[in-house]
């Protein structure tokens, strides 16, 4: 099971995390026995395989992969947001364009549904499309003639040939359904109004659950039958057949990704699919937006802040209310930068974007896929962007340019990258388990002794002028730890000053406040505050 971005399994009463794998979206398998495939998020692969033992990655050329459906070991289907792959058990190739994807189903190589922006059906021969709905959350069912799909306001059943039913289901929108294989009975899950729903399938009807979990929404369900049903999205279910149980796991993973301090008592911080707003001091949010692309986020001012997330999506904060701003790419976004409110940059996956007060535009692609992490400027033509593998790229205000290591050694990963003058910047990140720690002094890049099995995420100064990194143990990601430095010479394990959430938690952005007095701190769990 995906846990907004880990990967979790269940096994023999109990659950256990996968922390071989980052950023998860989707996991896919044919059952007991099979191999497991799950879609990752990361700077060289998109896919990979479990065989029981251990985790394998691969690349999928730039085809992309939202969704995954495992026919057989040798016969695996994936969905991305413009094309169609599969895997013949040897290699991946690309089948198919198909625009909008969002969820995949199918009984045999012969009989293979795509759905999101409509529905498309492959027989074996080709793809064909099917007159359905505009827009598709998820499609499940137990037969070729028994096909179920979630729209925004309803569910349809597909009986053969051209003919679709329709049953209204007005109390929730969004969700997922789940048929099972033998009865053709099922469930269906959603949200509406800040409430999670369920319904439940006889086979021919729906009717909504009288159970009504203490949760906002209800993103999945799946099940191996009717007696063993799981729910799953801001909380975990699990349904015996007769009562359903929540799990109460407990905060979700990746709660928070990033953090923009406003000011010394205001901030904004964000995660998957959303903001949230920190004011007067305080460290719970007085608003929390939802819908908003949240890797990233960053301003100029408080009347002028850019998030930005997965599939190339971009939100602006004019001060007053939050809006979707056109994108050029469907690339992830996990970057991004704001001069003045006509002057800001944006990186991800192999883009690097700008705006020039009116929209956003590709100005950069790198030259072998790699994905940008961090940018960080000292002036309009003073900009840095680091990632990787091996990537460090500067902005003169003419042209973007790679730079190079004088002294090595490559196969470094970098999270974050930040200074006050052009000749005093700082980066940060990993090369395997342990972390990396450079610093440009208007010359050349250097490497600094760190010492430390550790991976860093972020890189500050402290109100007290001290440099301060966070991380976490890179394997396992055990817990998040913050280190000082009054020399700024390198790190030693002497400098460790903080451990926070020793539950596993790892520490994930910084800001200071624009007048230096504050420090905004965000692990993947909670927010902290240094004054």
């Amino acid at each position: 099971m995906v846990a907004s971005g880990g990967l979790v399994e269940y096994s023999n009463g109990e659950w256990s995390a996968h922390t071989e794998l980052d950023n998860v979206s989707a996991v896919g398998g044919g059952g007991p026995g099979q191999h497991v495939w799950a879609k990752i998020w990361d700077a060289v692969h998109d896919i990979a395989r479990y065989d029981g033992d251990g985790w394998c990655a691969y690349k999928m050329s730039n085809y992309g992969v939202t969704d995954i459906w495992v026919l057989a070991d040798d016969d695996i289907w994936t969905l991305g947001n413009t094309t169609i792959g599969h895997w013949d058990g040897v290699k991946w190739t690309h089948k198919y364009d198909y625009e909008g994807g969002r969820d995949l189903w199918g009984t045999s190589d012969e009989d293979m549904w795509f759905v999101g922006s409509g529905a498309a059906h492959w027989n074996g021969s080709e793809i064909e499309p099917y007159p359905a709905a505009p827009l598709i959350y998820s499609i499940y069912g137990n037969a070729a003639d028994n096909v179920w799909l979630k729209t925004s306001s309803s569910l349809m059943r597909y009986i053969g040939g051209d003919s679709w039913l329709q049953y209204p289901t007005s109390e929730f929108s969004g969700g997922d359904v789940w048929i099972d294989q033998e009865t053709g009975k099922g469930w269906a899950v959603g949200g509406s109004l800040g409430k999670a729903r369920l319904y439940e399938g006889d086979g021919d009807d729906w009717t909504l659950s009288d159970y009504a979990p203490d949760s906002k929404t209800l993103a999945g369900v799946h099940g191996s039958g009717l007696d063993n049903v799981w729910a799953f999205g801001e909380t975990l279910l699990q349904y015996d057949g007769q009562t359903w149980k929540d799990w109460e796991l407990g905060t979700k993973l990746y709660e928070y990704d990033s953090i923009y301090a406003v000011s010394a008592t205001e901030a904004w911080a964000s995660s998957l699919n959303r903001v949230r707003h920190f004011t007067n001091g305080d460290l719970q949010p007085s608003e929390v937006i939802e819908g908003i692309p949240g890797k990233a986020i960053h301003g100029s001012s408080g009347a002028d802040i850019w998030s930005v997330g997965s599939l190339g999506k971009i939100a602006h904060y004019n001060g007053d209310s939050w809006s979707i701003v056109n994108s050029p790419t469907s690339n992830h976004l996990y970057a991004v930068w704001a001069h003045t409110p006509s002057v800001a940059w944006a990186g991800g996956k192999s883009h690097l974007l700008r705006w020039d007060g009116q929209s956003w535009s590709i100005v950069y692609t790198t030259p072998n896929a790699e994905t940008i992490f961090a940018i960080w400027g000292t002036a309009a033509d003073d900009v840095w962007a680091v990632g990787g593998p091996d990537l460090i790229l500067h902005w003169d205000g003419l042209t973007w340019k790679k730079i190079m290591l004088i002294d090595g050694p490559w196969g470094f990963t970098l999270r974050d990258v930040w200074g006050l003058e052009a000749d005093d910047m700082y980066a940060v990140g990993y090369r395997g388990a342990a972390g990396v720690y450079y610093r440009f002094d208007g010359a050349v890049w250097k490497q600094l002794d760190s010492s430390l099995d550790r991976s860093f995420n972020a890189i500050r100064r402290s109100p007290k002028g001290e440099l301060w990194v966070g991380g976490t143990y890179k394997d396992p990601r055990e817990y998040g730890l913050l280190y000082r430095n009054e020399d700024l010479d390198g790190w030693q394990p002497e400098d460790e000053m903080l451990l926070l959430d020793p539950s596993r938690s790892w520490i994930e952005h910084m800001s200071n406040s624009p007048d230096g007095t504050t420090t905004w701190l965000v692990s993947d769990r909670n927010v902290y505050v240094y004054q």
